[in-house]
C-alpha cells in the first residue's frame, strides 16, 4: 500500500473534518474490533506460551488488545520462540527482523505507541452522539 496510512473516520470527526464537509461522512461506517481477550492457541510451545501471557497482560493494560489481534499475536509469539531457539546467526537475524515488525504492528515499541491516538471517554461519547443525529 503506497502512500500515507488511512486516517480512521472517528479520528477525522474528532478533528472536526465532518463540519467542513459533512457529505463525506454520511453513511460511512468502519468495522470495529470485537471486544474481549484472545484465547491462547493450544499448539504454542512453552516459550511462546510464556510470551503470549506476558504480551496479553501488557497489551490489555494499554487497552490495545481485542480478539481481532489473535493471529498477529500468535505469529509474534512463535517468532519470539524461534528467535530464542535459533542456532545460527542468519536464523537469529531473520527471526529478529520478523519479531521487530510484529512488535511494531502490536504497538509494543515506544515509537509505534507514539503513533497511536486513543480517544478519551468523553470524546468517544461525542462521536456516538454525532453519528446518531
Amino acid at each position: 500500500m503506497p502512500g500515507r496510512p488511512r486516517i480512521p473516520t472517528s479520528l477525522k470527526i474528532l478533528h472536526g473534518a465532518d463540519k467542513k464537509n459533512p457529505q463525506r461522512f454520511r453513511g460511512k461506517t468502519e468495522p470495529r474490533a470485537p471486544t474481549g481477550l484472545p484465547e491462547c492457541p493450544a499448539h504454542l510451545g512453552e516459550l511462546a506460551r510464556e510470551k503470549w501471557d506476558e504480551t496479553v497482560s501488557v497489551l490489555s493494560e494499554m487497552s490495545l488488545l481485542s480478539r481481532a489481534e489473535r493471529t498477529v499475536l500468535e505469529q509474534f509469539c512463535i517468532a519470539y520462540e524461534n528467535w530464542r531457539q535459533a542456532e545460527t546467526r542468519v536464523d537469529m537475524i531473520a527471526w529478529g527482523t520478523l519479531l521487530l515488525k510484529l512488535n511494531n504492528e502490536l504497538g509494543l515499541s515506544y515509537v509505534s505507541r507514539s503513533r497511536i491516538n486513543l480517544a478519551t471517554e468523553t470524546k468517544t461519547e461525542g462521536i456516538k452522539q454525532r453519528s446518531r443525529a
